[in-house]
C-alpha cells in the first residue's frame, strides 16, 4: 500500500550441523522507492560450506579446522620413530628414589661411615696380639674439581699374615630342583673344589691308639656290633650259613672273587672294561665289556669291596696281595686336595674308592699293632715258582725279594698311609656337598641325586667306624636331601632328583633303584625300624622281588632287607639268593662272573660280578642296624622297646 511503511521480511532455516533455525529480515521503505521499483529482495545464494550458527562465547562447541592432508602426513613421519622407543623403566627410578632423594645425602653418609668403623673396630679387636700397629685417618678438605684418586681415606698396616685360600663360595643358589621349582642352574657346575693348604684334618695316623673308637658321632646308626661287623668278616662261612646262606651261594661268591682276581692289571688297577690291560685272563675274552675304560679308580674300588667283604684285607686271607696293590693304587693316584675322582669321572668313582679305604681302614687299625705272622698266597707251600714270578712282574710283593720268592716282610700299605688318605677322602667329600640342599651328583657342588648320595654316605658311615673325623653337619644336611626327593609323605618311595610328595602312594606303584637306595641312607641317618615309612618301603621292595630288575636295584634292596629283618627279610633272601646263584656263568673263561640284562647291567661283566658277589656277602659284610633283639620281636609279630 502507498504512503504506508511496510515491512518485508525473508526467513532463511539454518542448514548447519544441529544449529537452530534463524530467519533474516529484509526491510524497505515504500516511500523512498518508486513504485516501479518495489521489489521484494532477491535470497542470498546458497553458501557452499555451512557455518555455525551465532552462539554465545563460551557456550559454543568449537570444531577444529579440517586438517590438510600433506600436514597429516608429516605429521604421521615425524611420530613413527618416537612409537618404537621403548618406555622408561620405573622401578629402577624408583629405587634410586628412594635410596638418593627420600633419604637426604648426610644420612646416607653417615650410615656408611658408621659401618664402615665398626667393620674395622671388630677386626682390629678380634686378636690383640696380631691387630694392626698403625691405623691413620686422613682427610683433606678439597673442592668438587679435585680428583678422587688424591684422597686417602684409610691407611692401615698389617703384619704379614699367612694366606690360606679359602673355600670357593657356591652359586647362591636354592636347592629346589628345576623340573619342579624351576629353580635357576647353575652358571659353572664344575666347581674345582681348592687343595687343602694344612695337614689340620689329617690325624697324625701314627700317634693313634690301635684300638681307637669311632670317632664323634657324626648322626649315623650302626649294626650292633663295635665296627659294624667289619672286623668279623674273616668268619663269613661260619655266619653265613647260620644266617641265610647256603653251600651253593658261599661256592658262587668263591668262583666271583676268583674271576675278579684274574682281571686285577698289573699296576694293582681293574678296569670296566675287563678286556684292557695286562693281567692273568691271557687273550681275555670274556664278553660284555664296561664302556667306561676310563673309570679305574671307580672299578678298583668296587671290586676292593667285594673282597673285603668277604674278609680278605691287606693282612690276612687268600688275596691280601691283590688288596694290598689295589690299595697302593688308589693311594697313589689320590690328588693333593684328597679327590678319587677319574680325570674324565665323577662322584660316584671318588665315593665307591673312598668307601674301599674306609673299609680297609675299619678292618685292619687293630691289626697293624701285632706281628704279621702270615705268608703271601704265593708264598704258600705248594706253590708254584712261576706264580711267583707272575706276582713279582706284577709288583704285589712285598720288598726283599732275592730269589723270586716273596718273604713275609713288612706291610706294603702302612698304617699312617691308609689312614690319611682314607681322612682325605672325607674331607674332599664334605666340601663337595651342595651347601643349600645337601646332596652330591657328578661334579662337586651341584644340587644332588639319590644314586651318588648313597655312595657318599656310605663312605661317610665306614669313615665313622673306621675311627675318623666326620663333620656332623654332613649328614645333617644328606636328610634334607632325602626328604626333598621323598615321592610320598611318610618316605617309602624315593625320586632321583626331586620327589612329588604325594599323600599316598600305592604299592604296586612302579620304582627303580632310588626307592632301597633313598631307604638305606634313611636306616644310617637314624630312622626307627618302626617308622612307617621304612615298613611301608619294604613292602614295596618285596612287591617287585622278581627278576630284570637289574643289579644296582637288587645290591642296595638287599641291604634294606637284611637291616629290617624278620619275615620280610626272609622271603627276599629265598628269591635274591636262589636268582644270583641260578645266573652265574659256569663255563670257559667267564666262569664265576655275571652278565644281566637289567637296568644298569650294560656297565659290563665286571661291575655286574662285583655287585652280585657283594650281595650274596651281605650274611657278613655289616651287622643288622637293628640287633638281633629287634629281629626276634618282629617274627614274633611285636616291636621290642630297642627299636
Amino acid at each position: 500500500m502507498a504512503g504506508d511503511a511496510s515491512q518485508t521480511s525473508g526467513i532463511e532455516p539454518a542448514i548447519e550441523w544441529g544449529g537452530s533455525a534463524e530467519a533474516t529480515i529484509v526491510r524497505t521503505d515504500a516511500g523512498d522507492m518508486p513504485d516501479g521499483d518495489r521489489t521484494f529482495p532477491e535470497p542470498p545464494p546458497p553458501r557452499t560450506a555451512p557455518e555455525p550458527p551465532p552462539v554465545r562465547a563460551g557456550t559454543a562447541p568449537r570444531l577444529p579446522p579440517p586438517i590438510d592432508p600433506f600436514l597429516e602426513r608429516q605429521m604421521r613421519q615425524q611420530l613413527a620413530p618416537l612409537a618404537e622407543i621403548p618406555p622408561p623403566q620405573r622401578e629402577p627410578r624408583e629405587k634410586r628414589f628412594v635410596l638418593f632423594h627420600a633419604m637426604p645425602g648426610s644420612l646416607v653418609s653417615a650410615v656408611i661411615h658408621l659401618v664402615l668403623f665398626l667393620l674395622l673396630s671388630l677386626y682390629v679387636a678380634s686378636d690383640p696380639d696380631r691387630g694392626a700397629k698403625l691405623v691413620r685417618l686422613s682427610v683433606i678438605d678439597s673442592d668438587d674439581d679435585g680428583r678422587a684418586d688424591e684422597f686417602e681415606e684409610l691407611i692401615v698396616d698389617m703384619p704379614p699374615v699367612v694366606a690360606v685360600e679359602p673355600l670357593e663360595a657356591a652359586p647362591d643358589q636354592a636347592f629346589w630342583d628345576d623340573v619342579v621349582l624351576a629353580a635357576p642352574e647353575i652358571a659353572h657346575p664344575e666347581v674345582a673344589v681348592p687343595a687343602l693348604e694344612t695337614e689340620a684334618l689329617e690325624p697324625d695316623a701314627g700317634l693313634l691308639p690301635p684300638a681307637s673308637k669311632p670317632g664323634k658321632d657324626p648322626g649315623f646308626t650302626v649294626g650292633g656290633e663295635a665296627r659294624g661287623g667289619l672286623t668279623l668278616r674273616g668268619e663269613r662261612r661260619q655266619q653265613a650259613l647260620t644266617q641265610g646262606a647256603t653251600v651253593e651261594s658261599e661256592n658262587a661268591v668263591q668262583l666271583a672273587l676268583q674271576w675278579l682276581v684274574r682281571h686285577q692289571r698289573d699296576d694293582g688297577s681293574w678296569c670296566f672294561h675287563q678286556q684292557l690291560g695286562d693281567h692273568d685272563c691271557v687273550g681275555c675274552r670274556c664278553s660284555a665289556p664296561g664302556l667306561q675304560a676310563d673309570a679305574l679308580h671307580g672299578a678298583t674300588g668296587m671290586v676292593l669291596l667285594a673282597l673285603l667283604g668277604a674278609g680278605h684285607t691287606q693282612l690276612q686271607g687268600e688275596y691280601r696281595e691283590e688288596v694290598s696293590a689295589g690299595l697302593r693304587f688308589l693311594i697313589q693316584q689320590q690328588a693333593s686336595d684328597g679327590s678319587l675322582m677319574d680325570p674324565s669321572g665323577t662322584m660316584y668313582s671318588h665315593g665307591l674308592a673312598t668307601l674301599a679305604l674306609c673299609e680297609a681302614l675299619a678292618m685292619t687299625r687293630d691289626q697293624y699293632q701285632q706281628p704279621v705272622t702270615a705268608m703271601p698266597r704265593w708264598g704258600e707251600p705248594g706253590v708254584a715258582a712261576a706264580d711267583s714270578a707272575g706276582a713279582a712282574r706284577r709288583g704285589r710283593h712285598a720288598d726283599g725279594n732275592l730269589f723270586d720268592f716273596a718273604f713275609d716282610a713288612a706291610v706294603p700299605v702302612t698304617l699312617p698311609a691308609l689312614t690319611r688318605a682314607a681322612q682325605k677322602a672325607v674331607a674332599f667329600i664334605e666340601r663337595a656337598q651342595h651347601p643349600a640342599g645337601g646332596g652330591w651328583r657328578y661334579r662337586p657342588r651341584q644340587p644332588g641325586d639319590t644314586s651318588v648320595v648313597g655312595w657318599q654316605l656310605m663312605a661317610l658311615k665306614s669313615a665313622y667306624l673306621a675311627g675318623l673325623e666326620v663333620d656332623p653337619k654332613v649328614a645333617a644336611k644328606a636328610v634334607r636331601f632325602l626328604d626333598f626327593v621323598s615321592e610320598d609323605r611318610v618316605g617309602s618311595c624315593y625320586g632321583y632328583t626331586y620327589g612329588n610328595k604325594r599323600p599316598y602312594l600305592e604299592k604296586h606303584a612302579p620304582i627303580t633303584a632310588t626307592t632301597p637306595i633313598g631307604l638305606l641312607c634313611r636306616m644310617y641317618t637314624g630312622w626307627e625300624r618302626r617308622r612307617p615309612g621304612l615298613s611301608h618301603g619294604v613292602e614295596r621292595l618285596n612287591f617287585w622281588a622278581r627278576p630284570g630288575r637289574g643289579l644296582y636295584y637288587y645290591y642296595y634292596a638287599t641291604q634294606v632287607m637284611h637291616h629290617y629283618g624278620g619275615p620280610p627279610w626272609e622271603k627276599w633272601n629265598g628269591f635274591m639268593r636262589d636268582y644270583l646263584v641260578d645266573t652265574q656263568s659256569r663255563q670257559g673263561s667267564e666262569l664265576g662272573s655275571w652278565s644281566l640284562d637289567g637296568h644298569h647291567d650294560e656297565a659290563g661283566r665286571l661291575y655286574c660280578t662285583a655287585l652280585a658277589a657283594m650281595t650274596l656277602e651281605i650274611y657278613y659284610r655289616y651287622s643288622p642296624i637293628y640287633g638281633k633283639a629287634t629281629l626276634s620281636g618282629a617274627i614274633k609279630g611285636k616291636i621290642t622297646p630297642d627299636d
